[in-house]
């Protein structure tokens, strides 16, 4: 009666039966440590050209077993067969007999590989080891490139990464290749015709045919099984950023005069320090003056009077240091006055801006120990070379996060601090970051896990984050993910949606239901008597030290930092700089960012192109015609914001109606219940 299911069932019985052609797969991956933490691979007995650490082969496992498990799924049918093998670890051998059973041998690998007794190289020793086969990788990657990850994406991975992922993943083709070569032979000598199948992924004779002769495989990639889940949110970052780029920007010194403004009014205010730091530097800029000679006699009195000076410096600035009374309260006036496009930010002023002694030696600390770990593989300031994002320098940088975040436990202003740094750099970075939040379980925590669901732009990370998720209680997290449809970038609101839905958060229908009736979050409203309408804007990072910090008047400033000025090249902002150059304590915090992004900057001059975005939204205030036209656009375009609601009450409830207003939710969600019970 069922014709189809039928030829399903003849597909299955032949494929599966073992004499009438050989229809096992067999993977047998080897790594091999040897006592400096470096490992080398063999594929069914076979050399692959990768060398894997100690410390990323977890990592590398992962990804592999998850892509070749989207290729044998994909061929399954045609093959008719799954995988079995196994992973060894030296002289330790783990095997699966099915696919089921991957993920499973996966995590007794990695408990094994956790436990080698190495002693890794230092950094420097290892890059150098590294080199000698990145050689031989470069020249192999020919053969790598018929490999597609994940949304053909290798952002996620590092260099040295992916030329491992593809490798294995390239002799793992080749094997699959072999046993799709010998299943043509078969199916011709059988006069067997393959049907098209419901149950599982199909694929087309034709594609078949290529995959068993020239490979390019290119499987379906599902973040998860349902499709509809990926269809709200098929964007990649570099489209996410190009929307960005649409925000209204925000830039302190637009302009050199604007610089010196600023800096003519820390120095009218100046301190008797930095009287006394002004002295030295004239008499330094005498002594180190070329063409004008001076007598010794002379030398030696500009040389006592400097001594003389930076003895009274010290004992002043110490005093003042410890007094913890030199930074003002509020940002700069004198730059912020009359400036409309500032007005409406969510500054903070007073004690709530300043931190305390603890979380000064926390944010000196992490700022410190991370920039020396990320700065010994890329100098540059303000991005984060994509050529120095090698599995070393993730290493190093992810030893130190892991200290920064295991000492002194884990407050509120440490985890912002560790996170705005690691915001703008690898995506590696942040999924070992998530990994160690796991394991905290502090309210904290819990919050930087829904910002990373919420807000992050690469896939992988927000889906990390909302696995980590999962295990904690869904009372403590819907309140934070609910807020995220009122935020005015509806992406947020379109992560929050999907967060919901992986988390299978039945509870949160009643309330999403009742937000169907939200105004718009770009909706002008009153606040204080004045219409203002909330708006995202970016901060150029480099262009508003002063608008975030307080200005530094004090070598002893805890954090101090040089604020950098338009049209010179960038110096190193973690040293102690003199009176004469414009400085930040970032002990002091007026503003801090929601998220944070490299993005291309154009006229970038001697600074990199790509430069950080802070995002921020503000309060813009608005006259009542200017309202009067944000509602009539708003009125006019699509309301992606709902949208968004729609679709996590359909994916939870499983109910597609025509009518979403919130009294048919309601009727809908009442059936449903009375069907429950």
């Amino acid at each position: 009666d069922d014709k189809e299911n039928l030829e399903d069932r003849r597909i299955a019985e032949y494929s599966s039966d073992g004499q009438s052609w050989d229809a096992k797969i067999d993977w047998n991956l080897t790594l091999r440590f040897n006592r400096s933490g470096v490992g080398f691979v063999t594929l069914n007995g076979d050399p692959v050209q990768a060398v894997v650490l100690k410390d990323n082969a977890s990592f590398l496992l992962r990804k592999i077993a998850g892509e070749l498990q989207r290729r044998v799924q994909f061929l399954e049918n045609r093959l008719g067969s799954e995988i079995s093998g196994s992973i060894a670890v030296d002289d330790s051998k783990y095997s699966f007999d099915s696919l089921a059973q991957l993920n499973e041998t996966v995590d007794r690998v990695d408990k094994k590989i956790s436990e080698l007794d190495v002693e890794p190289f230092g950094v420097n020793e290892l890059m150098k080891v590294r080199e000698g086969y990145r050689e031989q990788l470069s020249a192999q990657s020919g053969r790598f490139g018929l490999v597609r990850l994940s949304s053909e994406n290798l952002s996620l991975f590092t260099e040295d990464e992916s030329f491992i992922i593809c490798a294995v993943l390239s002799a793992s083709e080749d094997i699959l290749r072999g046993l799709a070569k010998k299943r043509f032979v078969w199916e011709k000598e059988n006069e067997f015709l393959p049907t098209k199948s419901k149950l599982k992924t199909h694929i087309q004779p034709k594609e078949f045919f290529h995959f068993a002769n020239n490979g390019a495989l290119s499987p379906p990639d599902p973040a998860f099984s349902d499709q509809s889940i990926t269809g709200i949110q098929n964007l990649g970052p570099l489209e996410l950023r190009r929307m960005l780029q649409g925000a209204p920007s925000v830039e302190l010194f637009r302009d050199a005069n604007e610089f010196q403004q600023a800096r003519d009014f820390v120095f009218a205010n100046g301190s008797p320090e930095m009287k006394l730091q002004l002295q030295i530097d004239k008499i330094d800029s005498i002594l180190n003056k070329t063409g004008i000679p001076i007598s010794e006699a002379a030398r030696e009195v500009l040389e006592a009077r400097k001594a003389k000076a930076e003895r009274e410096l010290a004992t002043l600035a110490r005093k003042e240091a410890n007094s913890r009374d030199s930074a003002p309260m509020e940002p700069l006036k004198a730059v912020l006055a009359g400036r409309a496009d500032l007005q409406g930010l969510p500054l903070v002023m007073g004690n709530g801006s300043r931190r305390d002694r603890a979380e000064t030696r926390q944010l000196n600390q992490i700022s410190s120990s991370l920039g020396r770990a990320i700065n010994m593989f890329n100098g540059s300031i303000g991005s984060r070379d994509s050529a120095q994002n090698d599995a070393l320098r993730n290493l190093a940088v992810k030893n130190m996060v892991s200290s920064c975040l295991q000492a002194g436990g884990q407050s509120s202003r440490k985890l912002k601090t560790v996170d705005q740094i690691l915001q703008i750099d690898h995506a590696r970075l942040r999924l070992e970051m998530i990994g160690m939040l796991r394991k905290s379980g502090s309210v904290e925590a819990l919050k930087l896990l829904v910002e990373k669901a919420q807000f992050d732009l690469e896939g992988e990370v927000r889906i990390a984050a909302t696995g980590a998720l999962a295990e904690l209680e869904a009372d403590d997290i819907r309140g934070l993910l609910l807020e995220g449809f009122k935020y005015p970038w509806h992406v947020v609101a379109e992560h929050s949606a999907e967060a919901l839905v992986r988390l299978d958060d039945q509870d949160a229908v009643p309330q999403l239901i009742e937000m169907l009736d939200l105004p718009h979050p770009h909706s002008p409203f009153e606040d204080n008597g004045t219409l203002v309408q909330r708006e995202l804007v970016g901060v150029n990072h480099l262009r508003n030290c002063l608008l975030c910090h307080a200005p530094s008047r004090n070598a002893y400033d805890s954090v101090r930092a040089l604020v950098p000025q338009a049209g010179r090249p960038l110096n190193n902002m973690g040293q102690n700089v003199g009176a004469l150059s414009l400085a930040i304590r970032a002990d002091v915090t007026y503003l801090e960012e929601d998220f944070s992004v490299l993005q291309p900057v154009k006229d970038s001059g001697p600074w990199p192109s790509d430069q950080r975005i802070d995002y921020v939204v503000r309060k813009k205030r608005l006259t009542p015609a200017e309202a009067k036209n944000v509602n009539q656009r708003i009125a006019q375009s699509p309301n992606r914001y709902m949208n968004a609601i729609i679709f996590a009450l359909r994916e939870l409830t499983g109910e597609t109606p025509r009518d979403n207003s919130v009294e048919n939710w309601r009727l809908i969600t009442a059936g449903r219940d009375r069907d429950d019970h």
